[in-house]
């Protein structure tokens, strides 16, 4: 009996219909969740979006904290971070602060259960260590945050007051935490593909052989190393846009061509010992491995 009542004093969310207990109306929800949209929208690296969804949550709750916690991607610990206070000066506990995934913590639970927490009362409440102990916090908020399945996080609201959130509060916690999920997700698969595309681009612009893209359509040069360039003697400038027909010799164009329109049907093909022309006019004998590959404008050859 001890035990059920200790836990007790743990509230888990669960999905009753929203109860009108002295919280905001319909109407005003509605247009908040529209301005934390647009500030989303407005906010461009991650520290911005996660700085924009701990601030603009204020629209939505009173708080005297909130934060995100981010999952690391060896999915052991969390960051905590964008501590967002109504005081800007106020000292802001545990920024940065490595946190365990595990059960002894509110957050750690809420990671490994993907469920949300109430906590009525903090003191009374002795089921997790407090992980941020500096934060006299007397009630909180911690709400799963999660993209396609998975649990990338927890969005974390605190009082200094007893019982200052309403049931009310916490089902629309749950809601904005569903649009910073999103956001959090899209920015940071966005910035891997930045990543990913440097360095791709790094290893293009060193590699020892001759790398081009061609449109499919056009057969135009889109994008070239700078081993083309050195071999052949123009500047990229010179070849983007070029003719990938005119590279090659005279004598060559034809069966060029008609290699070009079987890799267009076959996806991926080898040839070899055909005749490119540098700037010079000097014959330069290649091998050539070609894929057909999409990118998000259009199809290539690369």
């Amino acid at each position: 009996a001890r035990g059920r009542a200790k836990y007790a004093q743990i509230r888990h969310m669960s999905k009753d219909t929203i109860q009108n207990d002295n919280a905001m109306s319909k109407a005003e929800h509605v247009l908040a969740f529209v301005e934390i949209a647009n500030a989303m929208l407005a906010a461009t690296g991650l520290e911005s979006i996660l700085a924009a969804i701990t601030k603009e949550a204020s629209r939505l709750v009173d708080f005297d904290v909130s934060s995100v916690a981010i999952l690391n991607p060896d999915k052991k610990t969390l960051v905590h971070r964008a501590i967002h206070k109504g005081d800007s000066a106020a000292e802001k506990f545990g920024e940065g602060r490595l946190i365990p995934v595990d059960e002894g913590s509110v957050l750690g639970w809420v990671v490994i259960h993907r469920e949300a927490v109430h906590r009525p009362n903090i003191q009374t409440c002795d089921r997790f260590q407090e992980v941020i102990s500096e934060e006299p916090l007397s009630a909180d908020m911690v709400v799963p945050l999660i993209s396609r399945g998975e649990v990338i996080g927890t969005l974390n609201i605190g009082s200094y007051t007893v019982n200052a959130f309403s049931k009310t509060d916490v089902e629309v916690i749950e809601q904005c935490a569903l649009f910073a999920s999103r956001a959090i997700a899209h920015t940071q698969l966005r910035l891997e593909a930045e990543v990913l595309g440097r360095r791709y681009k790094t290893l293009l612009e060193n590699a020892n052989d001759l790398i081009m893209l061609v449109d499919k359509g056009s057969a135009r040069l889109s994008e070239v190393n700078r081993k083309c360039e050195s071999v052949l003697g123009y500047t990229r400038d010179q070849l983007i846009n070029q003719s990938y027909f005119e590279l090659f010799a005279e004598e060559d164009r034809y069966q060029v061509r008609r290699d070009f329109i079987n890799l267009l049907s076959q996806g991926s093909m080898t040839f070899v010992d055909r005749k490119m022309v540098d700037k010079d006019g000097n014959l330069v004998f290649v091998d050539i491995n070609a894929n057909l590959i999409r990118l998000k404008d259009g199809l290539f050859v690369q």
